[in-house]
């Protein structure tokens, strides 16, 4: 996959926050830290980044509705319920923050974690993206593997291999049934680019306990695939 558009893009953080109260205490909260481009309009890659741009702030407006809709009713109650009982309350927080991993030859890969917490612990769940600057399209992972025809059961297959030698070692805690795992909840779209190569994470909880937080594996660019953009 070749790229030759001089693309020259900045992504800068930029910082949201909503606050939910109930007699001035504190029942939700949300933090979202998140990357905006930079292009000099009418420069290569201008309307790319827009696009991808607006793809962010829909994200963005995404995680505030789901939060007001579906966990403040749950906060609400749950302030009540404590109060009623004179126990302390843990308002529940949220954070979202996006990391830029690779910005070169016009392609641009940035991975979002989003992470709850309240009383009953933590979770995360981790959104990978990869976009052609040039038209603000997302590249799909098929991409990255021209000369491989059946390319997910490659990756399938190293994975699995990483995974059971991580385990023999006692490198890594993962759960039993390594193959049905890794092919059941692997995803195609669950994947991003670092310097080194492709890396393919799942979610938290699918292949491993809590320990394990969203496993991520490592493909190193090679001519067979994954290939690296030039």
């Amino acid at each position: 996959m070749k790229s030759k558009s001089p693309i020259s893009i900045k992504a800068l953080e930029e910082k949201r926050k909503e606050l939910w109260r109930d007699s001035g205490k504190i029942l939700l909260q949300v933090d979202i830290s998140f990357l905006k481009l930079h292009c000099s309009k009418g420069k290569p890659g201008y309307a790319g980044a827009a696009r991808i741009n607006r793809y962010y702030l829909h994200m963005n407006n995404q995680i505030i509705r789901y939060c007001k809709k579906r966990l403040l009713p749950r906060a609400i109650k749950a302030y009540k319920s404590t109060a009623e009982r004179g126990e302390a309350f843990r308002e529940i927080r949220v954070f979202a923050k996006s990391h830029l991993t690779y910005n070169e030859n016009g392609i641009l890969s940035i991975y979002t974690d989003i992470t709850e917490n309240s009383k009953y612990g933590s979770i995360t769940i981790r959104f990978g993206d990869v976009w052609d600057l040039k038209t603000g399209c997302p590249v799909p992972l098929s991409a990255f593997f021209p000369h491989t025809r059946n390319y997910k059961k490659k990756i399938k297959g190293l994975i699995i291999s990483e995974v059971s030698r991580l385990r023999d070692r006692g490198l890594g805690s993962y759960f039993d049934r390594i193959k049905r795992n890794c092919c059941k909840y692997f995803s195609s779209d669950n994947f991003y680019l670092i310097d080194d190569g492709l890396v393919v994470f799942y979610q938290m909880y699918t292949i491993g306990p809590k320990s394990e937080g969203v496993p991520s594996f490592t493909l190193k660019w090679s001519e067979k695939g994954p290939c690296k953009p030039q």
